[in-house]
């Protein structure tokens, strides 16, 4: 429950990005736990059994992943805001790059996260469907939450073109991981 307190503290960091990479490693902590229940499942043939331990440390990696960025998503941003700060236009830009770089890896994690949700969907019992469909509702509103803080942050660039440009980038990947919601949850 740290991570609760600190959102809920009156400091401005951690807030939203962080906010919405946690969310998505939720929904990633749910579908972690469906796994080790199918993997302990009685009587589930030895092919799945292969996919399931491939699955296993595929979706550990993606924990780490997004448990780093909730980290690193406030240290970003703090960084951008002390570069506009100082007025160096090549820092502001770097430091913009990271921020935007940690908010499309969350995205993309969340995004290889949902395509684990429709993997394990073949394979998993029709009672933890439900845990599976909260995965991926857990993985998009990670997905959202990080779209809208980085619609937000493209504001402060300056220049029209690097801003249609990171939105261009943005809206790619955002559009991509809500199709892919869609879809799972069409099918689950």
């Amino acid at each position: 429950m740290e991570f609760l307190e600190e959102i809920a503290d009156l400091n401005p960091l951690p807030a939203g990005g962080a906010a919405a990479a946690y969310t998505a490693n939720l929904g990633i902590a749910l579908l972690y736990k469906v796994l080790i229940m199918e993997i302990n499942r009685k009587g589930l043939d030895p092919a799945p059994q292969a996919t399931l331990r491939i699955a296993q440390k595929e979706i550990e990696r993606l924990h780490y992943a997004l448990k780093k960025m909730t980290r690193d998503d406030p240290q970003c941003y703090l960084r951008f805001r002390e570069a506009l700060k100082s007025g160096d236009n090549e820092r502001s830009k770097n430091a913009f790059g990271e921020v935007l770089t940690c908010s499309l890896e969350v995205i993309e994690k969340a995004s290889d996260g949902l395509e684990w949700v429709r993997r394990l969907s073949k394979f998993s019992s029709l009672k933890l469907l439900p845990h599976l469909r909260i995965s991926a509702e857990l993985l998009a509103a990670g997905i959202a939450g990080t779209a809208h803080v980085a619609r937000d942050n493209v504001k402060l660039i300056e220049s029209p073109g690097d801003q249609q440009d990171y939105l261009d980038r943005l809206e790619s990947v955002y559009e991509l991981g809500m199709a892919k919601k869609k879809e799972i949850l069409e099918t689950l």
